[in-house]
């Protein structure tokens, strides 16, 4: 499903997409002084070290935070959004103490996610540090499968905490300075061992389209369901967390199941590694009935089809790998296009092993994330070629990869070995991978071919790159072009390994090429 855009901000919108957040200066120093004021005058009566307005039982408080937050920022605070209004404004506040620690988690669910998504704005009255509990975040976690989540509803992969914290990235901000987080982006704070209070507003903004709803479960209520109540201001002004909200009205009970992946899957969800039902039995036949009557020829033990050098073969197969695939795939990620298509064929040899590699660089990884999507015609296992990966190593090198280009790490392939594990995957399942994955794949000795087919995925408002290494000069340059979208499809094969002509395509960077032979530590 592609989401309209939400930000007149260009820059932050590419990286709302792909990281979940962005940051900007948000309040000016008077700005700052009076929501000060505005904190200090009221009191919340909450005896505890982390709270938010909306836990204070007393409701006329609550309505005076939002109505004076709301009066000074609201229009600041929108002219960021494209047809975003925000729902309820807050005070978040950490006082000094050992309990004041929060734990990883994801906001609530205000808008039906398959369609909108919902924004969160956080943004400190003081300095944010270490010692007096500044956010962290999972870059890019706003991705993950989520359920609905609510009052009396447990965070998702929330029993991983100890897992994801070591991986969640600081975001000390200025006072005044915001984030813009996707409510589904997993964040957290330390304990505030500071000797002062580190008060904070909050806001959330919701598309002006979209129907406002919140989940609840109470514990008299089946595991597998959740209600549904319509969402407004009053909502929050007036409910009480402990009780089934009364005087709202209620859209329903609906199915609840809770994501429960072992704590191994979890981890390779965490590295970038997933494996999905998408392709069933009938779209599996009819994939391996056109390898079939094509009669692809092997160009080795280990090939794709999109090596064969006939264009309009490529082509073909290609829209039909996309017919089948691309459906499914759109269901799992929002606002990528497919590039490439193609069949990976490793034959029963003992010459059919794949070595540790990483995938080409298709864009530009300080902005976008380029996938592939894997999908074997029939199950995978030790015996037929399964497909190997290093957990985590999409971080090791992000370097520019290309057909002329020594892979990273080439002296060192022994030892990347010892970090590889087996994704045994049934047929029509997909393994979904970050191109700078390292990964690779044991040979066929099962007797038959192992068939499967794998499409290449960029964001849709990424660029196609080419990377091209131009060993003419010392030192040795790297040329970074745009290419067309059917490049791969429709070029001679010839050209995969040439620099692209630059009266054809455009020239977008140059710069020195470094040898990467050896691991970081």
């Amino acid at each position: 499903m592609k989401h309209r855009r939400i930000f007149h901000d260009q820059e932050g919108e590419k990286q709302f997409r792909t990281q979940g957040y962005f940051t900007r200066q948000l309040l000016s120093d008077a700005d700052i002084s009076y929501l000060l004021e505005v904190f200090k005058s009221l009191n919340p009566r909450i005896e505890k070290e982390f709270y938010s307005t909306i836990d204070s039982t007393d409701l006329d408080y609550r309505r005076q935070v939002d109505e004076r937050i709301g009066k000074r920022i609201s229009d600041i605070v929108t002219a960021y959004f494209i047809n975003y209004s925000p729902l309820i404004f807050n005070f978040i506040v950490k006082e000094p103490g050992g309990d004041s620690e929060v734990f990883m988690h994801m906001d609530d669910t205000h808008v039906d996610e398959t369609r909108y998504q919902s924004v969160n704005v956080w943004c400190p009255l003081v300095d944010t540090t270490p010692a007096n509990g500044a956010l962290f975040v999972m870059p890019g976690s706003h991705t993950l499968a989520y359920p609905p989540r609510g009052f009396g509803i447990p965070y998702p992969y929330s029993e991983f905490h100890e897992l994801v914290k070591p991986r969640m990235e600081m975001v000390p901000l200025k006072a005044g300075e915001a984030i813009f987080y996707n409510n589904k982006l997993m964040h957290r704070s330390d304990p505030n061992h500071s000797n002062a209070s580190r008060p904070a507003i909050i806001m959330a903004m919701l598309p002006d389209e979209a129907d406002r709803i919140i989940h609840f479960h109470m514990p008299d209520m089946p595991e597998n369901k959740v209600e549904v109540f319509e969402l407004s201001k009053e909502f929050y002004l007036n409910f009480d967390r402990n009780k089934r909200p009364e005087g709202f009205k209620s859209l329903g009970m609906v199915d609840y199941k809770r994501v429960k992946p072992s704590r191994e899957e979890f981890i390779r969800i965490l590295d970038r590694v997933e494996n999905v039902d998408l392709l069933t039995a009938g779209q599996l036949a009819s994939l391996e009935r056109l390898y079939t009557q094509e009669q692809f020829p092997p160009t080795g033990d280990f090939y794709l089809t999109i090596w064969r050098d006939a264009p309009e073969h490529r082509l073909m197969v290609h829209d039909h790998i996309q017919e089948i695939v691309s459906p499914a795939f759109r269901g799992l990620l929002y606002n990528y296009k497919p590039i490439i298509s193609s069949y990976a064929v490793k034959r029963s040899s003992t010459d059919s092993a794949w070595h540790p590699h990483q995938d080409d660089t298709f864009v530009d990884e300080k902005n976008f994330v380029s996938l592939s999507i894997w999908v074997p015609l029939i199950d995978t296992h030790a015996g037929n070629g399964a497909l190997m990966v290093w957990p985590g190593s999409h971080m090791l090198y992000t370097g520019p990869r290309s057909p002329n280009i020594p892979q990273p790490f080439k002296d060192e392939l022994y030892s990347i070995t010892a970090h590889l594990i087996d994704v045994n995957v049934k047929a029509g399942q997909a393994v979904i991978f970050d191109h700078r994955l390292v990964h690779a794949s044991r040979m066929n000795v099962s007797g038959t071919d192992r068939l499967a087919v794998v499409t290449v995925l960029i964001p849709e408002e990424a660029s196609l790159l080419y990377i091209y290494l131009d060993k003419s000069h010392k030192p040795e340059m790297i040329r970074q072009y745009e290419i067309s979208e059917r490049y791969y499809l429709e070029s001679p094969l010839g050209e995969y390994s040439t620099e692209p002509d630059p009266e054809k395509f455009r020239l977008l960077a140059t710069y020195p090429y470094i040898e990467t032979n050896t691991i970081p530590k």
